[in-house]
């Protein structure tokens, strides 16, 4: 029991002596993975830029036109799906037709 006491006090009187961050171990610098914040930012770059360039741009359901310098009209209906949002096709319960449509 008396070796690794004194291994051990030597090693606590070594560390001591050393400046401190000697022992420190240099990690690689790990890939941040991309936060939905840092998605959300990306994407309205993305909007704010392609708004600028074309007066025209689309986000998810929305779309924004750019009438004349700083006024805009801002809707749901979109180039893919002009009527606005839409609902998922459902079976009509009074005359069993699937339908689809707009809301």
């Amino acid at each position: 029991m008396y070796l690794p006491r004194k291994i051990t006090a030597g090693f606590l009187a070594l560390m001591m002596a050393v400046p401190s961050g000697a022992f420190r171990i240099a990690a690689e610098e790990a890939e941040t993975p991309e936060t939905p914040a840092d998605a959300m930012a990306e994407e309205k770059a993305s909007f704010l830029e392609t708004l600028a360039a074309d007066g025209y741009a689309e986000m998810g359901s929305y779309k924004v036109e750019l009438i004349k310098d700083g006024i805009y009209h801002m809707d749901e209906g979109t180039k893919e799906c002009p009527g606005g949002a839409t609902i998922p096709d459902y079976v009509d319960r009074e005359t069993g037709e699937t339908k689809t449509g707009v809301m």
